[in-house]
């Protein structure tokens, strides 16, 4: 696969969740375990490393995992308050907006139907890295050296180069 190695190292854990989101029944969590595990070992995956994935989940709530709607931002849920955050791409002239929006917080808590939604405790800012043109750019890990009639097989079908 061209994905980077976190992608793929993340790909059962999700799948994972899922299951246990999905199945409301152990013994059928269980047996989608079983087969999903199957999977990812067809698939060239480390049997050892699938099982610590797909246990790590085991002892997941799976009412934690489906969340729930009704929830309000501003409740607490085991001592953790929902947190919010403002994401925005990293540039050094961004370096005071955490400065700013903890300066103006106090605005939110003037509106009443806002205030309910949204407490001012629970919004933070962060950032993330500003996309550069090598992240538009796919670099493959594979040569295009091979043999002029070599066959390639991905998944069920066999591509002749």
């Amino acid at each position: 696969s061209c994905h980077p190695k976190h992608v793929c190292t993340n790909i059962p854990q999700g799948v994972a969740k899922r299951i246990k989101r999905i199945c409301s029944d152990e013994s059928e969590y269980k047996k989608h375990k079983l087969s999903h595990t199957e999977h990812f070992v067809d698939r060239g995956y480390n049997r050892e490393f699938i099982c610590t994935e797909f246990d790590k989940c085991d002892n997941l709530d799976r009412l934690d995992l489906i969340g729930d709607p009704e929830i309000s931002f501003n409740i607490e849920k085991e001592g953790k308050a929902r947190r919010i955050p403002l994401v925005l791409d990293f540039h050094p002239s961004y370096a005071g907006a955490t400065r700013a929006v903890n300066k103006h917080k106090h605005l939110l808590d003037l509106d009443d139907t806002l205030k309910d939604v949204v407490s001012k405790d629970n919004i933070f800012v962060t950032f993330r890295k500003a996309k550069t043109i090598g992240d538009s750019l796919v670099h493959s890990r594979y040569s295009r050296d091979s043999p002029p009639d070599s066959n390639i097989t991905l998944g069920n079908v066999n591509w002749k180069m």
